[in-house]
């Protein structure tokens, strides 16, 4: 991949040490340009950009308030407080612009978390807004995890719809039912899709035939006998799968 969004990145550091002690030893070219932003999620998980390019842009909006983007219905912490759980990272490629997410986690307060994805949302689509006078007719992709559980695993209503009604085409919708997965539960083993690709419809019609492709090898950590039996495991590279698209010529 030229270009590659990335989530729960603890820092520049890291993600320097993950290029030129894993990615160029496995035999990978490596990326010369990376991106990582401290934002507000208190573990320090960023979210993140590698590319082998420059960009013309790299925007963190992790300090904007509700308010400060117009979000004025909102409820007091979110308006006046930083929206963004972790951030949302804008960068610039010159021909087409991302909008990095991560949104809450669909827990512990199913319902709270509920409202604040769906402010993040909106938080998102206005950046967007304020971006492009004209949305629909740019390229643009608002990418990476937005938590959204499974139906009926916590709750049913999601907090994307605001990114309904031909705003965004997510791209994942154009794969088959059931191989369109990229996280399972851990301990009922359901399928879910929080990782998503929401592209303009300006791009989306402009590469009609591009379908996301879901890598998801790595995600679940191989068992050892050790001990007697007793077992261990190998780390896995992450519980989410890779998720990504080629878009020729772009």
């Amino acid at each position: 991949a030229d270009v590659v969004a990335l989530q729960e990145v603890f820092n520049l550091e890291t993600l320097d040490f993950f290029n030129d002690r894993f990615l160029i030893p496995a035999g990978a070219k490596g990326y010369r340009f990376r991106y990582c932003i401290k934002g507000n999620d208190g573990r320090g998980l960023n979210v993140a950009a590698l590319s082998r390019f420059a960009v013309r842009r790299v925007q963190s909006h992790a300090e904007k308030s509700g308010a400060e983007l117009g979000l004025t219905e909102l409820s007091t912490d979110l308006r006046d407080l930083p929206i963004f759980r972790r951030d949302c990272l804008e960068v610039d490629l010159g021909t087409v612009v991302l909008f990095i997410c991560h949104f809450k986690a669909p827990y512990p307060d199913v319902e709270k978390a509920l409202r604040v994805r769906r402010a993040e949302a909106q938080a998102v689509r206005r950046l967007v807004e304020d971006r492009f006078p004209n949305p629909e007719s740019q390229r643009w992709i608002v990418l990476g995890d937005f938590n959204e559980p499974a139906p009926h695993e916590y709750q049913s209503d999601s907090a994307l719809e605001i990114f309904g009604g031909g705003f965004a085409i997510d791209l994942l919708d154009r794969l088959p039912k059931g191989r369109d997965w990229t996280y399972e539960l851990p301990r009922s083993h359901l399928h879910t899709r929080p990782d998503r690709i929401l592209a303009s419809p300006a791009l989306a019609r402009e590469f009609p035939e591009v379908q996301p492709q879901i890598i998801r090898s790595g995600m679940h950590p191989e068992r050892l006998a050790v001990d007697g039996g007793s077992g261990g495991g190998h780390p896995r590279a992450s519980d989410h799968a890779v998720v990504y698209a080629e878009f020729p010529g772009l």
